[in-house]
């Protein structure tokens, strides 16, 4: 495992690449198979035969990635891991990555778990563990035996065989991999105790973070652990003016300093900010600062 430096909807705001909160917006893309999913827990197995760059992902589970075959290059903040097969990373809720899945002219091949707070509550409790002083590290990354692969490779025909509750069979194989993993790393339930007494995310660093990332409002919902209307509401009550009002102006005042440091075309910035549809971009922009971007650069460069 490698570790080095990262390199930095018709929703005419939302743009192709646009962030996407998952497990739930996993399912739908090409190579993904669900072998179970309930709520923010699930089971995922990828295969693809060709290299793929993933959208961004801001995870809302602590989630497990093992790769079977190729490279997976994942990118965070700050840092960027290479996997490799037999090579696997847990990492914690909240937190944005970007992904590059290499073939290596064969296949790339993974499993990805996804655990919610509940599961993995349910998995410390009654061990005797306690907080540590300093920050907890965003990811935990281990090697993975034939005895851990063999237990993933049931799990498709598993839930296959079901006839009812596979919420509940999905809680126990969860529970069960977390039990292999710490068998071979005591770390591990520390690791996930750490992260999962991290306080939240509030409400204003989640706005000011990812504004500009092209999530939705109801992404943001999501996100927050509240509903749709709840979340615009406590927003309303906060900001006095809806999420989506806000983000635009968030967008625009970014799309006003990219502008001015004059190294951007109108276009360039517009696509950079989500904005898709340019006439839209140059609409709005007139409306906020009473000039359109192209004359906006040149006053201020």
């Amino acid at each position: 495992m490698e570790k080095e430096r990262s390199r930095p909807s018709r929703n005419p705001e939302r743009k192709k690449n646009a962030t996407m909160v998952v497990p739930r917006q996993l399912f739908a893309l090409p190579g993904v198979q669900a072998i179970a999913s309930n709520g923010d827990s699930a089971i995922l197995y990828k295969q693809l035969d060709r290299p793929l760059m993933e959208r961004p992902l801001f995870s809302r589970s602590i989630a497990l990635t093992v790769v079977l075959e190729g490279i997976k290059q994942v990118g965070l903040q700050q840092e960027s891991i290479a996997l490799k097969p037999y090579e696997a990373i847990l990492m914690g809720r909240d937190l944005m990555t970007v992904s590059d899945l290499l073939s290596e002219g064969g296949y790339f091949r993974q499993y990805l778990l996804f655990f919610d707070e509940g599961t993995v509550r349910e998995f410390l409790s009654g061990r005797r563990l306690s907080l540590l002083k300093g920050e907890t590290s965003d990811w935990y990354s281990m090697q993975i035996d034939r005895a851990f692969l063999d237990f993933l490779s049931t799990l498709a025909s598993t839930f296959d065989s079901l006839r009812r509750n596979p919420a509940s069979m999905l809680r126990l194989k969860l529970l069960e991999a977390l039990e292999w993993l710490n068998d071979r790393d005591a770390g591990i339930a520390h690791w996930l105790f750490q992260s999962v007494h991290r306080e939240p995310a509030n409400l204003r660093w989640l706005m000011e973070e990812n504004f500009s990332r092209g999530l939705t409002v109801e992404d943001f919902a999501l996100l927050s652990g509240r509903s749709l209307s709840t979340f615009q509401r406590e927003f309303k009550r906060s900001y006095g003016t809806t999420p989506a009002r806000w983000i635009r102006k968030k967008k625009l005042e970014r799309a006003a300093t990219f502008l001015s440091a004059g190294q951007l075309d109108v276009t360039s910035v517009a696509m950079e900010l989500g904005f898709e549809n340019i006439s839209h971009f140059i609409r709005l922009f007139r409306e906020e600062f009473g000039l359109s971007p192209a004359e906006y650069r040149k006053k201020t460069t």
